[in-house]
């Protein structure tokens, strides 16, 4: 398989999969409620925010894994090519350090953050007495899948670094089609409900990733635990020193999503809060999408710059902004032009503003695609310390945008047009960066990446707004709408963002799809 070839399999599979959850989402979440109730589902949600912090720094450890692997994957290729002597064990060398890691911090949180949260749920959260002892134990519950998960750590990033993403797609497959039946269960068993979803939630936990630890352990010679690679202080030094760059970016973003609801909340008021958290629901999940790229060409784009291939590395770079792009453009095209209409359908009675709040959230996140090439550049570059600086910066002055906004007068939509402002402001922060660091092309860029998707995404919104305006208001208009802009999408994306290769392997897929039917018959 070409390097082509796995990246279109592996960029298929995360998107399916991401697609898949999306649409068992909506019935699941239902069952959830009608199972839990509202009081038991608000529980379980605030005593699983007590670890949210430890989640977020787990995902961005997870990155940071990837990225160190994936790298060493690449100066192995670079030496194994030039018929110099590789060094030996580098990528176990990498398993090591992290799995030192991800040993010692679970262990630490174990000892000195679960009395806090224990101490939390008992005596700070608001709990019913009658619901106390099923909260403690959903907690306990929370604490074993976090450590679970955070243990498996460094055999989960070991798939994303080979680019074994399929794999890694179908187990999250399994994982939500479990989940689904589970939620279903909800509605007929006649156990204290709310343990039975902390105890099924953290026993799927163990058995997937504890399967997948194995096949890791199976599958990669990688993954062996040697004494004498432990305790690698110079590789545990760039480790955290590229974690935390990437937790102070990370951090400003966070910042200012939990400054937006404060800021909405204490000038606009708590209804224009529930608007916002409307269009953060439906715009998120175009942002899940999208963003099953990242872990499809993250990897790819690693390997190549360990392998010193910096041409491949900046060509898979351009091709992750368009591919993210065009995910959510696809998505978000025909949700634009039919907007009001979707939330009528979905809500009944909207509250004022969710429309132009949905549009300029998924604006912005369009906004943001333009530069993610950029950012899987810089971070398999691996200087990261400025980069990081800035854009964190950035994030953190998005509030102060806002409340410039609204005191301007611009009123609710002010924090949409923030978002906007922010993600280009980064972009193209993003795009001047990876220009000096790793010397990516910005006219080029220009030509053949950013003018072709505003080409495709103007045509493509005109066809959409167009069937707005021909047919009245309903819910076969926007089956049309939507379906008028896949059609007018297919044959734009193909002239305009796909390159000869990449037709090539299509045109080759579909021959053989052909054949088969035509056999079958």
């Amino acid at each position: 398989m070409t390097k082509t070839q796995r990246i279109i399999l592996n960029t298929l599979a995360t998107y399916g999969r991401s697609v898949f959850a999306l649409f068992v989402g909506v019935f699941s979440s239902r069952w959830l409620l009608m199972g839990l109730g509202a009081e038991d589902l608000g529980l379980q949600c605030v005593v699983g925010s007590l670890i949210g912090a430890i989640i977020i720094f787990e995902t961005v450890m997870q990155v940071a894994v990837a990225r160190f692997y994936a790298f060493a994957i690449g100066e192995a290729q670079k030496c194994a090519r030039e018929g110099v002597e590789e060094p030996s064990d580098e990528v176990c060398r990498w398993f090591n350090v992290v799995f030192l890691i991800h040993l010692a911090l679970p262990l630490l949180i174990v000892v000195a953050g679960y009395p806090l949260g224990l101490y939390a749920v008992r005596h700070w959260l608001t709990i019913p007495a009658a619901r106390m002892e099923a909260c403690v134990f959903v907690f306990n519950c929370t604490m074993a899948t976090t450590f679970i998960s955070m243990v498996s750590t460094p055999y989960i990033a070991m798939y994303q670094a080979k680019q074994l993403i399929v794999e890694l797609s179908v187990f999250q497959v399994l994982r939500t089609a479990i989940n689904f039946g589970f939620t279903f269960s909800l509605l007929y068993v006649t156990c204290d409900r709310l343990k039975y979803a902390g105890l099924f939630g953290a026993g799927v936990t163990l058995a997937i990733l504890g399967t997948q630890m194995y096949r890791a352990w199976r599958q990669f010679p990688e993954c062996r635990v040697k004494w004498d690679y432990l305790f690698d202080w110079k590789r545990l030094r760039q480790i955290f020193a590229f974690f935390f760059w990437e937790i102070f970016s990370c951090t400003g973003n966070m910042t200012r999503a939990q400054g937006t609801s404060i800021v909405i909340n204490k000038c606009l008021g708590a209804q224009v809060n529930a608007s916002w958290q409307i269009a953060q629901t439906l715009s998120n999940q175009a942002m899940a999408l999208s963003n099953s790229l990242m872990g499809a060409l993250t990897p790819a784009v690693t390997t190549e710059e360990g392998a010193g291939e910096r041409e491949a590395m900046i060509r898979l770079s351009f091709r992750t902004c368009k591919f993210g792009a065009l995910l959510i453009l696809v998505f978000s095209i025909p949700l634009i032009a039919e907007m009001d209409e979707v939330l009528r359908l979905w809500l009944v009675n909207p509250p004022p503003f969710v429309s132009e709040l949905c549009t300029c959230i998924l604006v912005s996140y369009v906004v943001e695609k333009f530069g993610l090439g950029h950012h899987v550049a810089i971070s398999a570059h691996g200087r990261i310390g400025l980069y990081h600086t800035v854009v964190g910066t950035t994030f953190f002055l998005s509030i102060p945008i806002a409340l410039g906004l609204i005191w301007a007068g611009c009123g609710a939509p002010s924090v949409g047009y923030m978002f906007i402002i922010s993600f280009a402001l980064i972009s193209i922060e993003r795009i001047i960066f990876a220009h000096y660091l790793v010397q990516m092309p910005i006219r080029y860029y220009l030509k053949h990446v950013l003018v072709p998707i505003f080409v495709f995404s103007a045509v493509s919104y005109a066809a959409a707004w167009g069937m707005t305006c021909l047919l009245p208001s309903s819910f076969w208009r926007v089956c049309l709408t939507s379906f008028v802009s896949l059609l007018v999408m297919l044959p734009l994306g193909w002239k305009l963002l796909l390159d000869a290769e990449e037709k090539s392997y299509i045109l080759v897929v579909l021959n053989k799809l052909a054949v088969k039917l035509h056999v079958r018959k």
